[in-house]
């Protein structure tokens, strides 16, 4: 019900131009990561994969409206749950666009879920209306989610649009401009303590695999990888990342030695 009301009252304020957008500093992975890791419980309920890829060229410390842009992304991967039985939900995060004093970044949220029928597509941001009269009598909601996320992304001086086939899933991505915060430098952490390391890295999804790749690949670690356990070639290693269940029908055996 507290959901509804906040709908509501967002919507209409809106509507009347009464919405003020903050402007301060935040770190964007952090406040992304904040939201994701949220909205994992859900999706891992429901035996959902849920990712997060944020490309290592896109600017850390920004000037924007976090709890706003947390407001997006859970209206947006919150449908995605909300309508994907099984398989992935993976958010990808992108620069766009970079100039001395700002940043355009393009978000991505793909599923594998039920999909929105070629005739339903133009109504999807009309306030109080949903896909299917059906979705709102079996998932609930007001019908303005949708809505009021497009008018923030407008807000931020940016635009949404999306992609969807029924029974293959939908992507929706949207791009929004924030200020850079030129009073921050942070250098990243030392990596060459990893130079000459070699890392086994072991994940059957491969949107999961590829985000930790792509994290990796920032590092001098020589990286193996391998979907299965049993794939994985037979070497020394330094050390292992395991993205698998922690049972298994057969009893996993390693040799360690110094």
């Amino acid at each position: 019900m507290l959901a509804i009301i906040n709908d509501v009252l967002d919507f209409s304020k809106l509507e009347a131009g009464k919405l003020i957008l903050e402007s301060i500093p935040f770190p964007l992975r952090s406040t992304l990561d904040e939201v994701v890791t949220l909205l994992a419980h859900s999706s891992h309920d429901k035996g959902l994969e849920l990712t997060l890829n944020i490309k290592s060229d896109v600017p850390d410390n920004v000037i924007g409206d976090p709890l706003r842009l947390q407001q997006i992304i859970t209206n947006l991967v919150g449908n995605a749950i909300k309508f994907t039985e099984n398989g992935n939900i993976d958010i990808l995060v992108e620069k766009r666009a970079l100039s001395n004093t700002k940043v355009q970044i393009e978000v991505q949220i793909r599923d594998t879920g039920i999909g929105i029928p070629e005739r339903d597509q133009s109504r999807l941001f009309q306030a109080f209306r949903q896909a299917d009269a059906s979705i709102s009598r079996r998932h609930g909601g007001t019908g303005l989610g949708l809505v009021i996320t497009q008018k923030l992304v407008n807000e931020m001086g940016g635009d949404i649009s999306f992609h969807s086939q029924p029974n293959r899933g939908s992507t929706f991505w949207f791009h929004i401009n924030l200020d850079l915060n030129p009073n921050i430098i942070i250098e990243g952490p030392s990596t060459q303590c990893l130079a000459g390391k070699r890392l086994a890295y072991v994940e059957p999804n491969s949107a999961a695999a590829q985000c930790t790749l792509d994290i990796l690949s920032e590092t001098p670690l020589e990286v193996v990888y391998s979907p299965t356990f049993s794939a994985l070639p037979p070497a020394h290693y330094d050390m292992m990342l395991l993205g698998i269940a922690v049972t298994f029908r057969e009893p996993l055996t390693c040799n360690m030695s110094d």
